[in-house]
């Protein structure tokens, strides 16, 4: 078995005849040389592109994390924006319009402050409350020690 079939194959083109009369063309073009002042004038032309370039690129150390923070942000508050709670209706006795409800809260607030104090809310007063029970509970021990 040959290991190399395709590259023989290669060979061969390479040594026809029209392939040397093609080496022998490009061999006898004339090599250009680029002369020292081209070289110097395009050298003073991509001068000002570098520096454009260097300046777009510290620009853009500054604004792509500033513009990634932006995103995160805006991000963050459309969140907290749709997660919040809807507020929260009074729960007060119906009322026809905007200002009995208000004088009604009012009352019901001031009622409140009445039992249940100043250091209680109303949702405290009313979770708290002891069921009221005819006998006091007392043990004996609590008699003994009289």
């Amino acid at each position: 078995m040959r290991e190399n079939l395709p590259f023989d194959n290669m060979d061969a083109k390479l040594d026809s005849p029209a392939q040397r009369d093609i080496c022998k063309m490009v061999g006898d073009l004339p090599e250009d040389t680029v002369s020292m002042a081209w070289r110097s004038a395009l050298n003073e032309r991509l001068v000002p592109v570098a520096a454009q370039r260097r300046r777009a690129q510290l620009l853009g150390w500054f604004v792509k994390p500033a513009a990634g923070l932006a995103m995160a942000g805006a991000l963050a508050v459309a969140i907290m924006i749709r997660m919040a709670p809807a507020p929260h209706a009074v729960s007060v006795a119906q009322a026809s319009g905007v200002e009995d409800s208000l004088i009604a809260y009012h009352r019901q607030a001031a009622i409140s402050f009445d039992v249940a104090g100043p250091g209680l809310s109303n949702a405290d007063a009313q979770e708290n409350r002891a069921p009221a029970s005819t006998e006091p509970n007392v043990s004996e021990d609590d008699l003994s020690s009289l």
